[in-house]
């Protein structure tokens, strides 16, 4: 990083214009082209692409207007401009999650808290405690399963399709663990939807949480339902969405033909770009394999609790894949595909080239989501086609468990291999998969630079990234896999004022101490969304 004094077009129109007196309003009406705010005496780590440092910036109508030195942007305030004194404090841009179920989090967050249930007793008093809160006929859900409503019992043969209802093989008895999308459907669908106004006040709950952790943006990859996207546009029009949301379009072809998927795909009427910058969509997303225990491999599990697809589940056959792809991609649809598996990526490329043979891919940013397993020739075609990816390393920090016992610790160690990533030239966004992965942004960037899992140690170290290049991954890299680099990712004139305040400078902090930088404040548009007490 360099440190550089300059001042953007913005903020020297201001300078030279100072105060405009306008033609027909009010004789002699003055108006005030000031910023609105200026942040002084700091560090800015901008994320421009000379990654200059300074020391100044100034706001107005919740865009940056210019960025220098304290001298310079000072220069420009008048008695209406707010002034805040940062104190030395680093300051770096809105933090960006290409991959975050967020909805999903604000609802996991009302469900029984299980994660440190060691014992049945464990999870048998802490549902014991929401019964004692909650109304009768309420709904309780946690990780457990209602068996005994679905009609599930050990006699119960699994559904098929990588659904699996996994039983003890000395006893035939259920264990409680249950693996897939169409053995998870059958007690999902007991489960009634939220009403709106809920949804809307979860969205507000989460929001919040997300502020505090330094996220201005993200991308929602899993809206099933209109339903779903109904509720972010209410907390929208409420003023009750703090971040701003990127909604994909998630089509499951795992159980439909493909016809049915294109058919559900046009009942949209909109695609990739429509909306505003609080909330627009964003793409069409598909899954192309499982995940722990049914992401599609190469090579056979190290252990497998499905017999019958000892290397994994591919959810949709590779041929059907390329004609989804291609209507949406003629539809001027954004794709991203959920892959885990490396044969899963083969299949993904397999489609992606014949797509690209009928309508150019390139400038497209059709994305390849988690790439767990890939490999690096992989990756070298990955980039010729133009395809974007995203990656989380919250996955590899709370699920390595299951990636020992599944795959095995050759696998575990080069999941999500960002140094690949980045070694093939590829765009990269960060994320989290939230809920699935913890959704602290610091957390996620200390173990892409540290390859620190939850319990399990650290895992594959070759693949470990700077410091630089994690937050420039989580900024710049993920507003470009959504079509926003224009707009998001840098603290440069005529962006959107996201930004972030530190307790810490992310960049030159120890890196065991990455973890645990904290957000002192957080700006959007503009305003302040969170600021920590006695800030």
């Amino acid at each position: 990083m360099r440190t550089g004094r300059r001042m953007g077009h913005g903020g020297m129109l201001i300078a030279l214009m100072g105060l405009l007196v306008l033609a027909g309003g009010a004789a002699g009406a003055a108006v005030d082209l000031g910023p609105d705010l200026v942040l002084f005496n700091g560090k800015i780590v901008t994320m421009d692409g000379r990654s200059s440092v300074v020391e100044a910036l100034a706001v107005k109508d919740g865009r940056f207007v210019t960025v220098g030195s304290a001298r310079e942007v000072l220069a420009l305030a008048t008695p209406r401009t707010q002034r805040v004194d940062l104190r030395g404090r680093a300051v770096i841009p809105g933090l960006y999650d290409t991959h975050n179920h967020m909805l999903s989090t604000g609802i996991a967050r009302r469900r029984v808290d299980l994660s440190r249930a060691r014992s049945i007793q464990d999870v048998l008093d802490a549902v014991a405690a929401r019964v004692r809160a909650s109304r009768p006929g309420e709904w309780i859900v946690a990780s457990g399963l209602a068996f005994k409503l679905a009609g599930i019992t050990k006699d119960t043969a699994s559904p098929g399709g990588g659904g699996v209802f996994v039983k003890d093989v000395r006893t035939g008895e259920l264990t409680g663990h249950v693996i897939g999308e169409p053995a998870f459907s059958r007690i999902l669908r007991l489960i009634p939807p939220l009403p709106q106004p809920e949804l809307v006040e979860i969205l507000r709950e989460v929001t919040a949480l997300y502020n505090a952790a330094g996220i201005t943006s993200v991308i929602d990859p899993g809206l099933r339902t209109p339903h779903e996207l109904r509720a972010y546009q209410a907390a929208w029009q409420q003023g009750k969405l703090t971040v701003r949301v990127n909604a994909m379009i998630r089509i499951e072809p795992r159980a439909i033909s493909a016809e049915e998927a294109i058919r559900r795909i046009d009942q949209w009427w909109v695609s990739t770009g429509f909306g505003n910058d609080m909330l627009r969509i964003s793409g069409i997303k598909m899954s192309l394999d499982g995940g722990v225990e049914t992401g599609y491999m190469r090579e056979p599990y190290a252990h497998f609790d499905d017999p019958q697809h000892p290397r994994g589940i591919q959810s949709f056959p590779t041929e059907a894949l390329k004609q989804v792809v291609l209507a949406a991609a003629q539809r001027g649809w954004q794709v991203g595909i959920h892959n885990v598996g490396d044969a899963a990526i083969d299949s993904f490329l397999e489609a992606m080239e014949f797509v690209d043979r009928q309508v150019s891919l390139k400038g497209r940013r059709f994305t390849l989501i988690h790439g767990m397993m890939a490999r690096p020739e992989q990756l070298q075609r990955v980039k010729a086609l133009d395809l974007v990816v995203t990656g989380q390393h919250a996955l590899n920090y709370r699920l390595t468990g299951g990636f020992l016992r599944y795959w095995g610790p050759e696998r575990a160690a080069r999941s999500i291999p960002f140094r690949w990533f980045l070694d093939a030239g590829l765009t990269v966004g960060a994320g989290t998969d939230s809920p699935v992965g913890p959704y602290d942004p610091f957390l996620a960037m200390w173990g892409m630079v540290t390859r620190q899992t939850a319990a399990w140690g650290a895992r594959g170290p070759e693949q470990r990234v700077t410091v630089a290049e994690a937050l420039r991954m989580y900024t710049t890299g993920s507003a470009y896999v959504a079509f926003e680099e224009g707009v998001k990712g840098s603290i440069e004139p005529g962006k959107l004022a996201d930004l972030v305040v530190l307790s810490d400078d992310l960049l030159t902090v120890p890196t065991d101490r990455i973890k645990d930088v904290k957000p002192v404040k957080t700006m959007l548009g503009g305003r302040w969304v969170y600021e920590a007490p006695g800030s």
